[in-house]
C-alpha cells in the first residue's frame, strides 16, 4: 500500500441520499485497526453524517476532508487505497449510469469497491479492477474493506487493473 501509517477507503463526491454514505460511515466500527475511512466533497448530508461520526465516536476511523478543485480530484486521490461508490440503484439515473468517481478512481490507480448496478458490473467484468458489493450491511462493507486491504496480492492485481483500465477509459479514448 502506499501510505506507512495504514489503510485509506475514500468515498469522495456529492454527499446525498441513496449513495450509500451513512452505511459506508457507520461500517467504521467493524473495521480492522490501521484502517480509515475518508468522506471529501459536499452535500445535503454533511452535516448528518458528522453528526453520526461524533454520535458513534468514530473520530480516529473516520476522517472528514475538505472539497478539492475538479482538476485535483485525481491527484488528492490517490493518496488513498481504495475508491468507495456504493449508488444504491434508488431511481432508474442512478440504476444505468456509470458514477464519475470511478473514473477518478481509476484514474488515480485505484481499485473500487463498488454498488452492483449494470454499468459497474459491465466495467469490472471487463477491467477488473474492483470489487462489487451486493449486501449492503455495515459488517458486509467493512468486510469487504478489510479484505482488500489485508489480502496484499489481491489489492495489487486490482491496482494494476485500475492503472491499465485507466489507459484506456480516459477522456482521449471516450
Amino acid at each position: 500500500h502506499k501510505k506507512n501509517e495504514g489503510f485509506e477507503a475514500l468515498y469522495q463526491g456529492l454527499m446525498l441520499k441513496g449513495r450509500g454514505y451513512e452505511e459506508f460511515v457507520q461500517s467504521a466500527k467493524y473495521l480492522n485497526d490501521k484502517i480509515k475511512l475518508v468522506l471529501r466533497g459536499y452535500g445535503s448530508i454533511a452535516n448528518d453524517l458528522k453528526k453520526i461520526i461524533a454520535d458513534n465516536n468514530l473520530d480516529d476511523k473516520v476522517r472528514f476532508d475538505d472539497p478539492v478543485e475538479i482538476m485535483d480530484i485525481v491527484q488528492k486521490a490517490s493518496e488513498s487505497n481504495l475508491g468507495v461508490v456504493l449508488t444504491q440503484p434508488v431511481n432508474i439515473n442512478f440504476k444505468y449510469t456509470v458514477s464519475n468517481k470511478i473514473f477518478e478512481y481509476i484514474q488515480a490507480g485505484l481499485p473500487v469497491l463498488m454498488s452492483d448496478i449494470p454499468e459497474h458490473r459491465f466495467l469490472n467484468e471487463q477491467f477488473k479492477f474492483g470489487i462489487i458489493i451486493t449486501d449492503f450491511s455495515l459488517e458486509n462493507i467493512a468486510k469487504c474493506i478489510n479484505e482488500i486491504a489485508s489480502d496484499q496480492e489481491k489489492y495489487n492485481l486490482l491496482r494494476k487493473n485500475a492503472i491499465e483500465a485507466a489507459k484506456l477509459l480516459c477522456w482521449e479514448n471516450e
